[in-house]
């Protein structure tokens, strides 16, 4: 896991970026599901939405990114606005809790 500030705005605001990768041997189908349901407790905890497209999951709101699952893997790339890069911290630590739990 790595966690850096970018200095250039993004939108207008400064951006933290998360990317984590963990790997599976769940297969694609069952990793998706633990994942899609780690991420839906996520979703309501910092308040961001999900929109899944197969095994690809676009991140919005206060975090903007994607989550995609692969037959092997699961990366989670994402984008904090300012008011989430206060917290990117905590953010980026329960993530990589979550995953760890969910296809660790």
């Amino acid at each position: 896991p790595s966690l850096s500030t970018d200095e250039a705005p993004v939108d207008g605001e400064f951006m933290a970026t998360i990317s984590l990768q963990r790997n599976h041997n769940h297969g694609i189908d069952e990793a998706t599901r633990r994942v899609d349901a780690m991420l839906c407790t996520y979703a309501t905890k910092f308040g961001f939405h999900m929109k899944w497209d197969g095994a690809n999951c676009a991140i919005s709101g206060p975090a903007k990114g994607v989550v995609v699952v692969g037959s092997d893997f699961v990366t989670i790339d994402l984008k904090l606005g300012l008011a989430a890069s206060l917290i990117a911290g905590k953010v980026e630590a329960v993530l990589h809790q979550g995953l760890e739990q969910a296809v660790g």
